[in-house]
């Protein structure tokens, strides 16, 4: 799960404004392509970040912008995807610059490059949850020999970021329409806190490793119902596989509240998603329910974080609420599906 991205790079630059043709042709003479026959912008993800399908004589490639501060420290993303690509995960490793870095950076902006790989979003099957359990479980295994690096350990679990989220929100100066959700962020901080401490004992006895950080169906692309491809690795980081497992599993089987509300969580597909996975063990599974809980509550607050916007507030605050209502509704019948 990643906390919110700025609108502005770290060196001012607006990044919702399309890099020129002069930009992108000098980068991808230091991505050593030489001249492309064609670069086609692509929509779809977040806008702050332009995208392009690049053809060359070397093939077809996807040229991506990063966040200045992801790409400085895109070492560890680039080492880990070449490492679990070598080792036949659905993982592409991304194209080394002329100088040996894994990405380009240009007038303020930063680019990566990686193999073009064609495929299409998650269908909501309970056969593609299913598929993207197993590939998560065959990330986790290859990731824990890997030994993590000091200062990359994060979780939106017992989180104190979280936590000075929410407060910081609840807090905001006075001004139309805010007070009228201060009580609701509060309960929703309390929510965090209660779920955070049911949790707590069963997740903190596990060994944390390497996680992917931002695993959703957005970040997979699918050939039908088959993973053939994990993408976006800035967020990678040290956790419990655990919470990992069950910040995903959420993404995979929520609801589009837009198209029915009164049922946020569908249980088909995360039992779908263990299925694949391999299950959990009984200790591991009592406590996914409260992980889910603090997932939701952690999304919302970075969704909402530097902006109390009264449509959006409303709608973010109402989703997360009746999704967390769902779960703890549901939480014995979460915790039987997901074990072994």
């Amino acid at each position: 799960m990643r906390e919110r991205d700025p609108s502005l790079g770290e060196a001012g630059v607006d990044r919702g404004t399309p890099p020129s043709a002069a930009i992108l042709a000098a980068v991808l003479g230091e991505f050593g392509l030489g001249e492309a026959s064609s670069v086609r912008a692509v929509r779809g993800g977040s806008r702050r970040n332009a995208k392009f399908v690049v053809d060359s004589p070397g093939g077809r490639w996807f040229l991506k912008e990063r966040r200045a501060s992801a790409a400085r420290g895109g070492l560890l993303a680039a080492s880990v995807q070449r490492l679990l690509a070598d080792h036949g995960a659905p993982v592409p490793a991304p194209r080394a610059a002329v100088d040996g870095r894994p990405f380009v950076e240009r007038d303020g902006r930063c680019f990566e490059l990686l193999p073009f790989v064609e495929g299409g979003r998650f269908d909501g099957s309970a056969q593609a949850a299913r598929a993207a359990g197993a590939t998560l479980a065959g990330l986790h295994q290859l990731l824990a020999a890997w030994r993590p690096p000091e200062g990359v350990r994060g979780s939106y679990h017992d989180s104190a970021r979280v936590r000075t989220v929410l407060a910081a929100l609840a807090s905001a100066p006075d001004r139309p329409g805010v007070d009228r959700w201060r009580e609701r962020l509060a309960a929703l901080a309390a929510e965090y806190d209660d779920a955070s401490s049911r949790a707590g004992s069963l997740v903190d006895r596990q060994a944390t490793q390497l996680v992917h950080g931002d695993y959703h169906p957005g970040n997979l692309l699918f050939a039908g119902t088959q993973v053939v491809a994990v993408l976006d690795w800035e967020a990678v980081r040290e956790d419990v596989p655990l919470a990992e497992f069950a910040s995903a599993a959420l993404q995979f089987s929520r609801e589009d509240p837009r198209r029915t509300p009164e049922a946020p969580l569908r249980i088909g597909l995360l039992a779908a998603f263990a299925e694949g996975h391999g299950g959990l063990g009984r200790g591991a599974a009592e406590a996914v329910p409260a992980l889910l809980v603090e997932a939701a509550v952690a999304e919302s607050a970075f969704v909402l974080e530097g902006s109390l916007d009264p449509a959006r507030a409303e709608a973010q605050l109402a989703t997360t609420e009746r999704l967390a209502a769902a779960i703890r509704g549901a939480g014995s019948s979460i915790a039987g599906c997901l074990r072994r």
